[in-house]
């Protein structure tokens, strides 16, 4: 059964965060965002059927969701909503880290709040992520939303579900990838862990936010979703 026809219900929040984890880490490929010395790369695989799981936010932002393919596109519709309109208001104009902390946090409790009402099984069976890109790779931001609503920040990296398989591509200094290009991390250090979850017509999907143009304040140009003519470039 997949996970977007699942309906249960728990006896309590750690029976049923446990059983959402172990969907996740059955049912969805892993997504990865890591922060390089060139830019921030976003990478999973995807397929026609369901769409995409990287999707652009801001100039500077993107969102990465995995699990459930509805729950993932209820929470994208939301925060990309919420970030336009607070994005034409004139105290958050150009302050993308403002508007995505503040979306983090609206949607952290909506998540919580849901998933804490044991009477209900309308709750989210997905994790989330934010990323805002900085001028170096220290001021990236990388928050990340769990399926309990817990939400945590980083400048390095994240891994959807989170698990310990970032721990086997990054080794044991995380930091060494600011020092490192995309094409690099994703070649040598990502690729492996996605390369079995690629069949038929599912694919690797493959965002960056592109430090270049940041620093040359070419924001319209800082987003770029890689064809997948570019992916095979990358990796030969």
């Amino acid at each position: 059964m997949t996970m977007d026809l699942m309906i249960k219900f728990h006896s309590s929040c750690e029976k049923r965060a446990g059983e959402i984890r172990k969907d996740l880490k059955s049912e969805t490929t892993p997504a990865f965002v890591i922060s390089c010395r060139d830019g921030i790369l976003s990478a999973t695989v995807s397929g026609k059927r369901k769409g995409h799981k990287i999707y652009r936010m801001l100039d500077r932002s993107v969102f990465t969701g995995v699990g459930s393919v509805l729950d993932c596109k209820n929470l994208y519709a939301a925060a990309s909503s919420s970030a336009k309109v607070q994005a034409h208001m004139e105290r958050s104009k150009g302050d993308v880290s403002y508007i995505i902390e503040n979306i983090v946090t609206s949607l952290s409790s909506q998540i919580a709040n849901q998933f804490r009402n044991l009477y209900s099984n309308n709750y989210f069976r997905a994790e989330i992520a934010f990323t805002v890109i900085g001028q170096d790779p220290a001021e990236d931001e990388i928050w990340c939303v769990d399926c309990t609503g817990d939400n945590t920040l980083s400048s390095n990296f994240a891994c959807l579900p989170v698990d310990d398989e970032m721990a086997k591509v990054l080794g044991d200094d995380p930091e060494h990838t600011w020092e490192m290009d995309m094409k690099t991390v994703f070649r040598d250090m990502v690729y492996g862990s996605l390369v079995k979850h690629v069949k038929g017509d599912r694919g690797p999907e493959v965002v960056v936010l592109d430090r270049t143009k940041m620093e040359e304040k070419k924001f319209g140009d800082v987003y770029k979703r890689l064809s997948q003519e570019q992916i095979s470039n990358w990796l030969s």
